[in-house]
């Protein structure tokens, strides 16, 4: 008999009895993850009652430290007007036990939510007193994934504003001071908002956005197609505001904004490379006919700017194929008159509303368009940065024909023109908030003007029409002599009105002066419009 065998059948017996050890011990672990894991969803699905919360299901696995929940339900007890929410997947991955355990903190690496509805109604933050509740364990998650979630902020039974959200974003951090804690935790913010639309508090406007996408890791935001939507016609809208007001109409087909610094955004401070603004189409109508309010007075852009409870940094804005029309009801009027620009590229530099001395002065706008879709318009605007008053416009129109005036003409002024063209108008104003001093210089020939009857025919006022045209010089080329050419602006800012308002009216005031041949004195207090 072999010795050996004795020794062998006693290591064979030990090795078994190993394998049962470590079998029955894999055994209960399996038994006690499984008892520990019924116990936990038994224990969330009780919690999450109390908070009046349900659930299609849940499933826990220690083992992979994950927690995956179907079909949430919750919302809050106000059964008026409730917060509410709705997601048909949920799941926590990298559940940190050791953190949760030793350290009572709640650790998660990511969290998805996956299609749902999440609806805050901002109706309950001034009724819902504030209760002393039990310290709650911090919460730290790594990476939060949404796709296809609708968010929607509402007050009452009125959305105000909602879309459709696919973004990732890390890290989050629950604390009592919520935007410090993710300012200094910040890591990235990527994707998108569809459908995203926005009503004002007085509901008179609507702004809709198809999509929004953003990338903080490559420092961009674009916009595609915006529109702020007027929500009552042109000749109901002054009459529900109350008294007269502009009218908006605006649609934007990209907005395309580089070299954004989104972690500045938390310290207030928007910085961005440049903006750029394509095919813009903006139309503002006001009905004089309604009686005049109290408007606030509107103040000049670069106050306006100084004013914003945030900085502003933005190297350039870039506008191209952009069309802006004015549209105006005259107060004894029959229709609109209205004026456009057509064509239009602008290209503004240095926009900061925080001045020091190693800054830029000035602001710079060159812009270039085509007036009634025919005469090129050129200019230059110089905006002041450093908190002086003096805003300066130069610019000139070419190879115009003024009977394209007409649609203004007639319907504001009573004014026809028959015949004429414009060589060249150039103008060169200064202006502040009170009033806008400078010159114009104008090569024309061959005008003839009407004066029309105030009826609904638009009949010529044939006397005069004959007195206007023996007071205007028909015919102003270079052979004339240059100070029979030139007009003087002068005028007070209607400062109810914003500063399109007085760049429109500088102009027309040297008009007026180069075409009657005498200097335009300034408007009487009396007659400045109130609006």
């Amino acid at each position: 008999m072999n010795k050996e065998e004795p020794w062998t059948k006693f290591r064979s017996k030990r090795m078994q009895k190993r394998l049962l050890l470590a079998l029955a011990l894999f055994v209960l672990v399996i038994v006690s993850v499984n008892v520990l894991t019924h116990i936990a969803e038994k224990e969330a699905i009780t919690k999450f009652k109390k908070l009046n919360g349900t659930f299609g299901s849940i499933k826990i696995n220690i083992l992979s430290r994950s927690v995956s929940i179907k079909n949430i339900a919750w919302q809050s007890p106000n059964q008026q007007y409730p917060h509410q929410v709705t997601i048909a997947n949920c799941k926590f991955q990298g559940i940190g036990l050791f953190q949760l355990i030793f350290h009572k903190r709640i650790y998660i690496e990511k969290l998805l939510l996956d299609s749902g509805k999440i609806s805050y109604n901002q109706l309950l933050e001034a009724k819902e007193a504030p209760s002393s509740k039990k310290k709650e364990y911090p919460v730290e998650i790594e990476n939060i994934i949404v796709n296809n979630l609708y968010g929607e902020l509402r007050q009452d039974s009125v959305s105000k504003i909602h879309g459709l959200v696919n973004a990732s974003t890390g890290a989050f951090v629950s604390t009592d001071k919520f935007l410090k804690a993710f300012q200094s935790n910040f890591n990235y913010l990527e994707g998108s908002i569809l459908d995203l639309t926005i009503k004002d508090a007085k509901g008179f406007y609507t702004t809709h956005v198809n999509e929004v996408q953003f990338d903080s890791r490559a420092q961009r935001l674009q916009i595609d197609s915006l529109t702020l939507i007027p929500q009552h016609t042109k000749y109901q809208f002054a009459r529900k505001w109350g008294q007269q007001i502009d009218r908006i109409d605006l649609s934007i087909q990209k907005i395309d904004i580089s070299r954004l610094d989104y972690p500045k955004l938390f310290d207030s401070l928007f910085s961005a490379g440049k903006i750029s603004v394509t095919s813009a189409d903006l139309l503002s109508f006001r009905d004089k006919r309604i009686p005049d309010g109290i408007e606030p007075i509107v103040p000049m852009p670069m106050t306006s700017l100084a004013r914003l409870p945030f900085a502003i940094s933005i190297d350039s804005i870039v506008l191209t194929s952009s069309k802006v029309t004015v549209e105006e009801f005259a107060v004894d009027g029959f229709q609109p008159g209205y004026i456009n620009f057509q064509q239009l590229t602008a290209l503004m530099t240095t926009i900061d509303n925080r001045y020091d001395s190693t800054k830029a002065r000035h602001s710079k706008l060159v812009a270039s368009g085509n007036l009634m879709g025919t005469g090129l318009v050129k200019a230059t605007f110089s905006f002041p940065l450093d908190g002086s008053a003096d805003y300066l416009t130069t610019g000139s129109l070419r190879d115009f024909r003024l009977a394209d005036l007409n649609p203004m003409l007639e319907n504001i002024a009573q004014l026809r023109i028959e015949e004429g063209h414009l060589k060249e108008v150039s103008f060169n104003f200064r202006y502040n908030d009170r009033k806008s001093i400078g010159s114009l210089a104008i090569n024309y020939k061959d005008l003839k003007l009407q004066v029309l009857k105030s009826d609904k025919g638009k009949s010529e006022n044939y006397f005069k029409s004959w007195l206007i045209n023996a007071l205007v010089m028909n015919t102003k080329d270079k052979s004339v002599d240059r100070a029979k050419r030139t007009g003087l602006i002068e005028l007070e800012r209607d400062r109810k009105r914003f500063i399109f308002n007085i760049w429109w009216k500088s102009i027309r005031s040297g008009l007026q002066s180069s075409f009657l041949g005498k200097s335009t004195p300034p408007l009487p207090k009396s007659k400045v419009r109130k609006n």
